[in-house]
């Protein structure tokens, strides 16, 4: 299963792909559980656990706050740094080890 998991994620990986097949919209929670490569974020709850795609996963995700007041990241869970989002600015998130790190910019 997790084979499958892993080739489903580096297809959404490849440039070929659709970019619709890339993207999807989670409301904020404090545990959010994204399958794609490039996230929308609603709401306003500030988010501390972003659960794996598939387990060993390590790579990046990107998240795009669309709310007026979009919600932070925060520790407490597996998020290693609090981050404080802009709205309709990116931020891409590094998973390494099963803890999430924000890109510095």
């Amino acid at each position: 299963m997790a084979n499958t998991l892993q080739s489903i994620w580096r297809g959404l990986n490849n440039a070929g792909t659709s970019q619709r097949a890339n993207t999807e919209v989670i409301a904020s929670a404090a545990t959010i559980a994204p399958t794609k490569l490039i996230v929308e974020i609603t709401g306003t709850t500030d988010i501390s656990t972003i659960t794996l795609p598939y387990v060993g996963f390590s790579g990046v995700i990107h998240f795009i706050f669309t709310n007026g007041a979009p919600p932070d990241f925060i520790t407490g869970g597996n998020i290693a740094k609090s981050k404080s989002p802009v709205t309709l600015e990116m931020v891409t998130m590094v998973c390494y080890n099963g803890t999430w790190y924000p890109q510095m910019v």
